[in-house]
C-alpha cells in the first residue's frame, strides 16, 4: 500500500505539472505542444482516477485523519488549478461527488 500511494502522489505530482503546462501553453504559438501533450495527461488522469477507485476509496475510512485531510486539500488544489467544470466534464465526476468529498 505505501508503494501504490507513493506512485499516487507521484501521478498527483506530475498532473498538476501537466495541466499548468497545458494551462500556460493556451495561446496559438504551443499549439502542437498542447496537442502533442493533453492526450498524456487525460491518459493519465483517467488511469490514476481508476487506480485510486480501486485502491483508495474503499480504504478511506481506514487512513489516518491528518494524511486524509492533506490528500483532500492537495487533490482539491490539483482540481481548481485545472478548472474544477473541466474537470467535471472530462472525467464525468459530479459536482455533487466533488461537493461531498471537498466539504
Amino acid at each position: 500500500m505505501v508503494n501504490r500511494n507513493h506512485n499516487l502522489m507521484a501521478d498527483h505530482r506530475l498532473l498538476e505539472t501537466l495541466a499548468q503546462n497545458i494551462i500556460k501553453w493556451r495561446d496559438p504559438q504551443n499549439f502542437d505542444i498542447v496537442k502533442e501533450r493533453s492526450p498524456l495527461f487525460f491518459k493519465l488522469l483517467v488511469e490514476h482516477n481508476n487506480t485510486e477507485e480501486v485502491s483508495i476509496f474503499p480504504n478511506w475510512k481506514n487512513i489516518d485523519p491528518v494524511q486524509n485531510r492533506d490528500t483532500v486539500s492537495q487533490s482539491k488544489s490539483i482540481i481548481e488549478s485545472f478548472g474544477i467544470r473541466r474537470y467535471e466534464r472530462i472525467t464525468g465526476v459530479s459536482a455533487e461527488f466533488l461537493n461531498y468529498i471537498f466539504h
